[in-house]
Formats: C-alpha cells, structure tokens, sequence
C-alpha cells in the first residue's frame, strides 16, 4: 500500500445493493459485503481513504449473459431490455469523474462511504458538508441505530 496520507482505493458495487433483485443473491450479497468491507478498512486505516462507488448501468457483457441466462427472472431482463432499447447506460467519463472527485476529496467526506455516480450529487459543496457533519450518512446503517 502507498505510504502517502492521500491514498484512496475505490471499490466498484452495484446491481442490486440497494433492491432485492429475484435470482441475483450471491452477486447481491457478495457487494453488500463489499460495502461494509470498505467501510471497516476505511475505519481501520488511517493514512488511506476506501470508497465504494455503484457505477449504475454500464453496457458490459454481463447484461447479454442476463438477457441469455436461463432462470434470470423475467423483472432482470426486462429492465435489461429496456436499457438496451432506450440505450440508457452510464459514461465512463462519469465514472472516472467520480472516482477523481473521491481521490480528491478528504478522508472525512468520501472515506468509507458508498456512492451513486448516477443518483448522488457528488461534487456538490452542500453534499460534502452534510458528509463531512455525518458520519453515518452513505454508510451501511440503519436509521437511528448507532452501536
């Protein structure tokens, strides 16, 4: 690991963290669990910040293999047939702008935390004040408990 005190390592989540999409439970599951992994290295290491980021649709092989896949679940492609229809996917080039933001940013506004590229207003001075005033907002929790 870079023994810089402006170190970042950003994971990449998604595809169902925040629904419960019918036949996706370990890929679901397995980026849960990514989530709070980030979260507790994060809380661990004090001279690197680990952030998390759903990328949203991004046209990759995977949803060809959903629209193929046998037992899928008729909702999984369908949405997926849509976003091909409507040619509806998210940039590479917001990708990377999130993820320069995230490196950019202090440990106290993106550090442990789990970001949209598509639903979150990253970037936003009112964003980076309601984080760096929470510690446990865009954090795996549940409201109201903090032990």
């Amino acid at each position: 690991m870079c023994k810089r005190d402006d170190s970042s390592v950003i994971f990449f989540a998604g595809g169902g963290t925040n629904s419960a999409p019918v036949n996706f439970s370990a890929y679901t599951a397995s980026k849960i669990a990514l989530i709070k992994l980030c979260e507790l290295l994060d809380a661990e290491t004090e001279d690197c910040k680990f952030s998390i980021i759903g990328p949203g649709w991004v046209k990759t092989k995977i949803h060809q293999e959903t629209l193929t896949a046998e037992g899928a679940g008729e909702d999984a492609v369908q949405r997926t047939r849509e976003h091909y229809s409507k040619g509806e996917w998210t940039s590479m080039l917001s990708i990377a702008e999130c993820c320069e933001w995230i490196i950019q940013s202090s440990k106290s506004v993106v550090g442990g935390r789990n970001f949209s590229v598509v639903h979150d207003e990253w970037g936003e001075e009112n964003l980076e004040n309601t984080l760096s005033g929470n510690q446990d907002f865009y954090k795996l929790r549940r409201y109201g408990n903090n032990v």
